[in-house]
């Protein structure tokens, strides 16, 4: 395989005035360091960027842009790009350009699950080292950085720079707009695509067993298990939700098994067998309770709501 490389450019002298020209001035330093990073470097690498506001994002982009106009924009399109497609992208653009900004993540983050599309950073990451030759800038709201960090170790320790250009008054609702209808024209496994799915979990799963990646075989499990759910084949559903909460158990990840409790008393309301449903969802509200996640919380309490609306309706409650 070739070994691509970037001809020396002629030093051009840019105006300082109009490179931070409009940057909060809390970012100028910040900024100075991203754009001195990128300078030296001749080969991959990996730079995280936080940001809070889509304009102010696209703006700062357009700045890198007057720094080094071998920048470009990928933005991933949910039906069409899968990792390797996006492997695929990177080979080709580095070729072209020194700075490859990805963005756009929400549209993933919203149409899979979360953990599993920022672990497939962590599967193709060493694919990613090797094709990529340019300064590739994932920019992320703080929740995905986060999620980055914890999902994906690995290919966060490659992290050559973490900047956050956040702003007091953020507008990113536009956006996520934009997401979430996208993300409703899709058909969200039609019968069609069940065994498709099933294939891709069942190789992740493999992959994740092959590299000892415990937590990624609890995923995996409980995205195959959620496959089987909406299948209605409530068996094998809690079959994989039960292997995938074991896992947690083991590896004492809290927030992995109050989701695991979760989904199995979704099974179990689903099977009308309340006690049951009732029993996991408590167990579930408990743990999320200490861990102060609030928007499980509300779904937990919402479902344990609706049961016991249900069995006072039919005579079974107090």
């Amino acid at each position: 395989m070739s070994v691509v490389t970037f001809e020396i450019q002629p030093e051009t002298e840019i105006n300082p005035a109009d490179l931070y020209d409009g940057l909060l001035p809390e970012h100028v330093e910040a900024f100075e360091e991203l754009t001195m990073l990128i300078k030296a470097n001749k080969s991959f690498q990996l730079i995280i960027v936080e940001f809070n506001d889509i304009n102010y994002r696209d703006f700062m982009i357009e700045k890198l842009k007057l720094f080094d106009e071998r920048t470009t924009v990928f933005k991933p399109k949910i039906t069409k790009h899968s990792f390797v497609a996006f492997e695929d992208y990177l080979e080709q653009a580095s070729k072209e350009f020194k700075i490859i900004n990805m963005v756009d993540h929400e549209k993933w983050l919203i149409a899979t699950n979360p953990d599993w599309y920022i672990r497939g950073f962590e599967i193709h990451r060493e694919n990613i080292g090797n094709v990529c030759k340019a300064s590739l800038l994932l920019w992320m709201v703080k929740e995905d950085v986060k999620g980055f960090a914890v999902n994906a170790p690995n290919m966060w320790s490659w992290r050559s720079g973490v900047f956050t250009f956040n702003i007091k008054e953020p507008n990113l609702q536009t956006k996520i707009d934009e997401s979430v209808s996208d993300f409703k024209q899709m058909p969200l496994y039609e019968n069609s695509e069940y065994d498709k799915a099933l294939y891709h979990y069942n190789k992740s799963l493999k992959i994740a067993e092959e590299l000892g990646d415990r937590v990624g075989v609890a995923d995996s499990l409980k995205q195959i298990g959620i496959i089987y759910h909406r299948r209605s084949d409530y068996e094998k559903a809690l079959e994989h939700y039960n292997q995938s909460l074991r896992i947690c158990e083991e590896l004492e990840n809290k927030s992995g098994i109050a989701t695991n409790l979760h989904q199995i008393g979704m099974v179990y309301q689903n099977k009308r067998e309340y006690d049951k449903a009732l029993d996991h969802y408590y167990m579930s509200l408990r743990l999320n309770t200490e861990l102060g996640n609030e928007v499980d919380k509300t779904k937990t309490t919402n479902a344990i709501d609706s049961i016991n609306e249900l069995k006072k309706k039919s005579g079974q409650g107090g």
